[in-house]
C-alpha cells in the first residue's frame, strides 16, 4: 500500500485522501456466484465469468492477482477488454428475468474497516448497465451503456456514516463495494460480493452488461464488461446451466440487495438464507439509475416506486402449514408488510385452474396508474385479468409465466382489487409452487 508522504494521520482524522493513497484498481471476477455475502472464494460456486477471464483472471489461479485486467473507462472505450472469449471452464453467465444474482470482485485494499486500517476509504457507488440488445461488433460508448441502466448497487459507508461507533465499520454484510467479511484477513485479495435483481421485463436474448465503480470520486471509475444470456424463465435457465455442466442451480432468497433501498427478489425454488440488515449505510445516496425497468407507457409528472416485497400465496386448506417461523395467519402465510399484495384464491391443494382477486394496498388520492406483476411456477395455458389490463405481451408472458398488469382510471384504482382466472397445463400444487405478486409502481397526477 502506498502512502502519500506523511499524510496517514491526516487521512484518519480528516478524510483527506491522497490520489495515490492505495493502488486503485478492481474488476469483476465472477458474474454468477451461488453464495450471497460469502467470505471465501470458491471457484466451484461460480457459474459465469467476464470476458477472456480464463487468460486474465482464471478461476483456479490466485484470486485477486493483478494481471492488468482492471480498466479505467472513457467514453470511447467503456470496456477495456475487447476479446469476448468464453470457454467450457469459464462460460458466459445465464440469468432469467427476476433472478437475484451475486457478483464477485477482489477488494484490492479498498475497504473501510477499523479492524485493519482506515474507515475513510471512499466508495462513490457501483452500477450495472447493459446494451439495448444483442452485442454488436463494437461496444457502445460509456454514455451509450448508461442509456440502459440495470441496477444501482449502492455505496459502502465510510467515516462519519458510522457515527460515534467506528466498530460498525467491521460489521458485515455491507452495501456497495465493501461487502467483504474477511477483508482484514487479506485486504488486497479478500473476496467482495454484490447482489442485484435482474429486471423482470428484460426480454430473452444475449446482452453485454457493464459493471461500473466510482472509487475516489464520481469520475475515478473502473469497469468490467461481460456477456449474459437471458433465458425466458427459470426452467430454461436451469436447463442451459445443466448443459454447461452445472448441477448447483441455487440462487438466494430475499434479503437486501447491495442497494439498501431494494429488497432481493425471492423466486420459487430459491435458497433461503439468514435475513440480515446493514449496520450502517452511506449517508448520501449515489446517483440513482432506475433499479427496476418499467413498461413503455406514458409517464405522468410524478412516479412513486415501491420496494417489491414478494407475496407468497397462502391457502385456506386446513392442512397447508405456514413456513417455519411465520405466523399462521388465516388465508395467507405471511403477515402484512408495506406495499405487499394479498391474493384471495378459490382452489384445492392441487388444481388445473384457479380464480379470485389480488387485494392491493389502498391507493393514494392522486394515483392515476398502478403497475402489478405476477409470476407463476407452473406452466400457464391461459390467464385473464379484470379491473386491469395486461401490458406485457401475452405470448411472451405465457412462455415466461410472468405477467405485467396495469390499472388506469379512478373506477379501477379505487377498488384496490385486480380479479383473475388462470389455467395450468397440468395440475399445479399451489402449496409447493405459490405464485408471487408485487405492486411495482404507482404513478401520481
Amino acid at each position: 500500500m502506498k502512502v502519500c508522504g506523511n499524510l496517514w494521520k491526516v487521512v484518519l482524522v480528516s478524510a483527506a485522501v491522497c490520489g495515490t493513497f492505495v493502488q486503485s484498481h478492481s474488476w469483476i471476477a465472477c458474474t454468477d456466484y451461488t453464495e450471497k455475502n460469502g467470505a471465501d472464494w470458491n471457484p466451484n460456486k461460480c457459474r459465469g465469468f467476464p470476458r477472456n477471464s480464463e487468460e486474465k483472471c482464471p478461476k483456479t489461479g490466485v484470486f485477486g492477482l493483478d494481471k492488468g485486467y482492471d480498466h479505467i473507462p472513457n467514453n470511447e472505450n467503456a470496456c477495456g477488454e475487447k476479446n469476448r472469449v468464453y470457454t467450457d471452464s469459464h462460460p458466459m453467465a445465464v440469468y432469467y428475468p427476476g433472478q437475484q444474482v451475486v457478483l464477485v470482485h477482489p477488494m484490492k485494499n479498498h475497504g473501510a474497516d477499523s479492524g485493519c486500517g482506515n474507515i475513510w476509504i471512499p466508495d462513490y457507488g457501483s452500477w450495472i448497465y447493459r446494451t439495448g440488445g444483442p452485442p454488436k461488433q463494437s461496444d457502445p460508448t460509456l454514455e451509450g451503456f448508461k442509456q440502459n441502466p440495470v441496477f444501482d448497487l449502492g455505496r459502502s459507508p465510510r467515516g462519519s456514516d458510522f457515527g460515534t461507533d467506528p466498530s460498525l465499520s467491521s460489521k458485515y454484510p455491507k452495501p456497495g463495494y465493501g461487502n467483504a467479511p474477511k477483508f482484514c484477513a487479506n485486504t488486497d485479495k479478500a473476496m467482495g460480493t454484490y447482489s442485484f435483481n435482474v429486471p423482470r421485463n428484460l426480454r430473452a436474448g444475449t446482452y453485454t452488461f457493464m459493471w461500473l465503480w466510482s472509487f475516489n470520486s464520481e469520475n475515478n471509475m473502473y469497469s468490467t464488461c461481460f456477456e449474459v444470456e437471458i433465458a425466458a424463465n427459470k426452467a430454461t435457465r436451469d436447463a442451459k446451466l445443466r448443459a454447461k455442466g452445472f448441477n448447483d442451480l441455487t440462487e438466494p432468497c430475499g434479503g437486501l440487495t447491495s442497494n439498501p433501498d431494494v429488497m432481493g427478489n425471492s423466486n420459487p425454488g430459491c435458497t433461503k438464507q439468514a435475513q440480515v440488515t446493514y449496520a450502517a449505510t452511506a449517508g448520501n445516496s449515489s446517483p440513482p439509475p432506475a433499479t427496476q425497468e418499467t413498461p413503455d407507457v406514458e409517464s405522468p409528472t410524478e412516479s412513486v416506486g415501491f420496494t417489491p416485497y414478494p407475496f407468497w400465496l397462502g391457502l385456506t386448506t386446513p392442512s397447508a402449514q405456514p413456513p417455519s417461523g411465520e405466523n399462521p395467519v388465516s388465508g395467507y402465510h405471511r403477515p402484512p408488510k408495506p406495499h405487499s399484495i394479498h391474493m384471495s384464491v378459490n382452489v384445492h391443494m392441487s388444481s388445473q385452474q384457479f380464480s379470485g382477486e389480488m387485494r392491493l394496498p389502498v391507493a393514494r388520492d392522486r394515483t392515476i396508474r398502478r403497475y402489478v406483476s405476477a409470476d407463476f411456477t407452473c406452466d400457464v395455458i391461459t390467464a385473464s385479468f379484470w379491473n386491469a389490463m395486461t401490458i406485457s405481451d401475452m405470448e411472451e408472458s405465457l412462455k415466461s409465466r410472468h405477467f405485467d398488469i396495469m390499472q388506469q382510471g379512478s373506477e379501477e384504482i379505487k377498488t384496490n382489487r385486480v380479479f383473475y382466472h388462470v389455467t395450468f397445463d397440468d395440475a399445479c400444487d399451489l402449496s409447493m409452487h405459490p405464485p408471487v405478486v408485487r405492486l411495482t409502481r404507482e404513478d401520481l397526477m
